[in-house]
């Protein structure tokens, strides 16, 4: 008997397991996330290089800021705009202000170096946090989200920024300087060595573990994201780049913010853009300004920039104490920023990760530390910097020892020398803050700020040949150099070189327009080259800028003088003795002004009123002879003109004057 036949029961297709599945390996796209995200330091690179033939390091770094501050807009946005967001975190959203509003304008007005570089050393969280948010999104992409990789992906993170602000001179000497600006106890060399050693190892431990972990994964079939890899090797890259290598700690600053602010605003408009698309619980102005379309792009950035913009207004056309209030709301708006972002972007909650566009069922992160032990770990570093605030009320100073500790632990960093020589001339110590900035030209030639500052000191020196050279070397390197421009221009000015000396004193107006006295020193220069119509027009221009200018009052009385406009030109002389009646040199001038003009009473009072202050002027004795003559005042003009000569025997003028009186007062007998 055979056995019947059965037709086989048809299976279900297979179901495709969702663990296995690969997404894009891209936040948004190539064409997007290789310029805005993995290779932006290229672009930053290449354009501050241009920049930097356009503008001086300082507008670069003010751009930089203006970036800085508006990026901070669209965390501020999202806190307060997400309706379930701000719900959730409500007690945080609406305390949090208050207080750190509080710290930052007591630090702005205070200028605390204790806070500022707690501000500091979170700012650096913030950074290495980012980078690893960034790091987490690529393997998540590849579904490469096992506990060990996170952790050893953050541990990544930690040394190689820390590593860079340690192993290289240019980053210890930022955190030592703050530190010593705050009070700090200098700290000796051997102890900066024992902690460069310990990063050392460190950094070399975690980085094979890492690679091993990855060479670990990678042969059982969970390789890391290729991306997040060739992010990694740029992001820390770069980071040493700018500390280690770049001669002006402005630039380099602005190198890597620039970076971290277009990674920041290209995730977050990625992360905005698809909430936009399906969050009703977005909030209506999101819904509407990031909708995908091109154009809301130039509107999103015109509010950052906006935003970034009241910062810049704030330190270009408020002084006084309301700038330092203003500017502590910016301090504010920086700490809050680390805060928010600390909470509101975390991978690991639900609807962050799906406006990411990453799996729900992924777990970025193990179980994170709780609230009160992350706060407890926190407590050790504002414990020291309360200390060290507590220090700074004491010990304000920052002496030389300091500086010579810096320059001990530092002898090749070349920012340590240049500020231990700025402080040796500030002490009066030429001769040796001339050599210490010899010595970091040697260490580095193209730090053109050191050319300057030698410059200003063979200046005080009254070597103004020397300084002349060095001023042009700093031009030579950065034409647009305000005090480089200025203070050259004003020895070729002394020198009689006004053609030479105009196109400085026109490059420093442009650059610093609201300064009087280059505004003066352009009027002389135009002055000198019989341009008398620009020349009063720029003496006028600086008087309105600072009406006490002295010497000022004087030059346009000179000028007014020069066409014609008597009136004018007196009441300026008078303004300068209304405004230093106790300069023997004011007095004077309005004296041969008006002995000029013929009014011989006036003349003589004003001579006589400058030999009451300096009774050893010859050229005033003289002066005053001749007025006395020109009155037929003959024996007193006499008088006069022998004091003169007692004062000044080589005085030819004086001499000349006495003889011809004496012939006409015998004469007259």
């Amino acid at each position: 008997m055979s056995a019947s036949s059965t037709i086989p029961a048809q299976q279900p297709p297979a179901q495709k397991s969702v663990v296995g599945k690969r997404s894009s390996p891209w936040i948004v796209a190539p064409v997007a996330d290789l310029p805005l995200i993995v290779a932006t330091p290229l672009l930053v690179w290449c354009g501050l290089s241009l920049a930097q033939r356009i503008w001086t390091a300082g507008q670069i770094t003010s751009f930089a800021l203006i970036w800085a501050i508006g990026h901070h807009l669209p965390g501020l946005m999202r806190a307060y705009g997400d309706r379930a967001l701000f719900q959730r975190f409500k007690l945080r959203f609406l305390l949090a202000p208050l207080l750190l509003v509080a710290v930052g304008v007591y630090a702005s007005v205070t200028q605390s170096n204790a806070i500022l570089l707690g501000v500091g050393f979170w700012g650096l969280w913030h950074y290495l946090m980012q980078s690893y948010g960034f790091f987490r999104i690529y393997d998540s992409k590849m579904r490469s989200v096992a506990p060990l990789t996170c952790w050893l992906d953050q541990a990544m993170c930690l040394i190689w920024f820390l590593g860079a602000l340690i192993l290289t001179d240019n980053g210890l000497f930022g955190d030592l300087n703050r530190f010593y600006k705050a009070g700090g106890p200098v700290i000796s060399p051997q102890a900066i060595i024992w902690l460069q050693q310990a990063m050392i190892a460190a950094l070399c431990t975690v980085t094979f573990l890492f690679a091993g972990n990855a060479i670990w994964r990678s042969i059982h079939g969970d390789p890391p994201s290729p991306v997040k890899l060739a992010l990694m090797a740029i992001t820390f890259g770069f980071y040493w780049y700018c500390l280690a290598t770049v001669s002006n700690l402005l630039v380099s600053y602005a190198l890597f913010e620039l970076f971290h602010d277009v990674q920041y605003l290209t995730i977050v408009w990625s992360f905005n853009a698809r909430r936009a698309e399906k969050d009703a619980g977005a909030g209506a102005f999101t819904r509407y300004l990031f909708r995908k379309r091109r154009g809301l792009i130039a509107g999103y950035l015109g509010l950052i920039i906006l935003y970034g913009c009241l910062n810049y207004g704030t330190r270009q056309w408020v002084d006084g104490p309301l700038q330092k209030v203003l500017l502590g709301l910016f301090v504010a708006s920086t700490v809050l920023h680390y805060y928010y972002d600390g909470f509101i972007w975390k991978l690991r909650e639900t609807d962050t990760r799906k406006s990411l566009g990453l799996a729900d069922e992924v777990s970025s992160r193990s179980k994170s530390l709780g609230f009160a032990v992350k706060w407890t770990l926190a407590a050790v570093p504002l414990c020291g910097l309360a200390w060290l605030a507590v220090r700074e009320t004491q010990h304000p100073e920052f002496g030389i020892e300091k500086h010579d500790a810096l320059v001990a632990t530092l002898p090749r960093c070349v920012f340590a020398r240049r500020n231990r020589g700025i402080a040796l001339a500030a002490m009066g110590d030429l001769e040796t803050a001339e050599a210490e900035f010899r010595r970091a030209l040697d260490l580095n030639p193209h730090y053109f700020e050191i050319h300057y500052d030698l410059g200003t000191v063979l200046l005080r020196k009254g070597d103004k040949n020397a300084a002349s050279t060095e001023f042009q070397l700093t031009l030579n390197h950065d034409r647009r150099h305000l005090e480089a421009n200025y203070n050259l221009g004003v020895l070729n000015l002394e020198r009689g070189r006004y053609r030479e000396a105009l196109p400085l004193f026109e490059m420093a107006v442009r650059l610093a327009p609201r300064r009087a006295e280059i505004q003066s020193s352009l009027g002389s220069a135009l002055f000198m080259a019989h341009r008398n119509r620009d020349a009063i027009a720029s003496f006028r221009r600086a008087l309105e800028l600072n009406p006490n200018l002295i010497e000022t009052h004087g030059s346009l009385a000179e000028a007014l003088v020069a066409v014609n406009d008597v009136a004018g030109a007196e009441s300026h002389y008078r303004k300068a003795v209304e405004l230093q009646p106790d300069s023997a040199i004011v007095h004077f001038n309005l004296g041969v002004f008006l002995d000029q003009q013929q009014k011989l009473d006036a003349a003589i009072d004003s001579y006589r009123r400058s030999l009451k202050i300096d009774p050893k002027s010859g050229t005033v004795w003289n002066n005053l002879g001749v007025a006395l003559a020109k009155q037929n005042k003959l024996k007193l003009g006499v008088d006069a003109f022998q004091k003169a000569v007692e004062l000044d025997p080589k005085n030819t003028s004086a001499i000349q004057n006495l003889e011809q009186a004496k012939e006409l007062l015998q004469g007259s007998k």
